[in-house]
C-alpha cells in the first residue's frame, strides 16, 4: 500500500470531502496547527515480512505532522471468527472503479458498498485476474474475509488497501 518511490514532502495523507478540488492545494499545505485537509507523512514504515509477489501482509504505519480532525474508531482487537460470519459490514475505499491494472481512473473518490461476512475464502474463490495470489496460501487465507456484496455497491476498487471494513460490534 505504499509507494517505492514515496519520499517526506511528498507523501500525503487526505481527509477531506472534495478531493479533486483539494488537488491544487498539494505540495504547499499549511503548516501543522493552522487547519488543512491534508496532512504530511514525516515517516512510515510498511510490515517487515510484506511480500510484493503475495501482496500480503498489505500493511503498513503511517506517521503524520499533525493531528486528524476527526477521532479515529477504535480497532477490533481480536480476529473475525464464526460468530461474525452473517454480520453486515461496510467497505470504504478511495480506489479505482476501473479495472486492475488500469491507471487507477476514478482514484481519490471516497465509495463504500455493503457486504454480508461468509467466512474465509478457499482456494477455489481465486480468479487469476486478482492481483493478490496469497489467496492461495492457506496461511494467508486464514487471515482473509469472504464477504457477499450487495449490489450495486458490493466490492472494494483497485488501491482500495488502508480503507476500513465496519463492522457493528455490541
Amino acid at each position: 500500500c505504499l509507494r517505492p518511490d514515496s519520499f517526506v514532502g511528498g507523501f500525503f495523507v487526505y481527509y477531506g470531502n472534495n478531493y479533486e478540488a483539494d488537488l491544487a492545494q498539494l505540495p504547499n499545505i499549511p503548516p501543522p496547527g493552522r487547519r488543512s485537509v491534508w496532512a504530511m507523512a514525516t515517516n512510515w514504515v510498511a510490515h517487515p515480512d510484506y511480500d510484493p509477489a503475495l501482496n500480503y501482509p498489505d500493511v503498513a504505519i503511517v506517521e503524520i505532522d499533525r493531528d486528524l480532525p476527526v477521532k479515529p474508531l477504535p480497532l477490533l482487537k481480536s480476529r473475525l471468527d464464526r460468530r461474525d460470519v452473517g454480520k453486515k459490514a461496510t467497505l470504504v475505499g478511495w480506489g479505482s472503479s476501473g479495472p486492475v491494472g488500469a491507471e487507477f481512473p476514478g482514484v481519490g473518490v471516497k465509495r463504500s458498498g455493503r457486504a454480508t461476512i461468509l467466512g474465509s475464502p478457499t482456494e477455489a474463490d481465486f480468479v487469476p485476474e486478482d492481483p493478490n495470489p496469497g489467496i492461495l496460501d492457506p496461511n494467508i487465507r486464514r487471515d482473509l474475509l469472504k464477504l457477499n456484496g450487495e449490489a450495486p455497491n458490493s466490492a472494494i476498487c483497485a488501491g482500495d488497501s488502508g480503507g476500513p471494513l465496519l463492522v457493528k460490534d455490541g
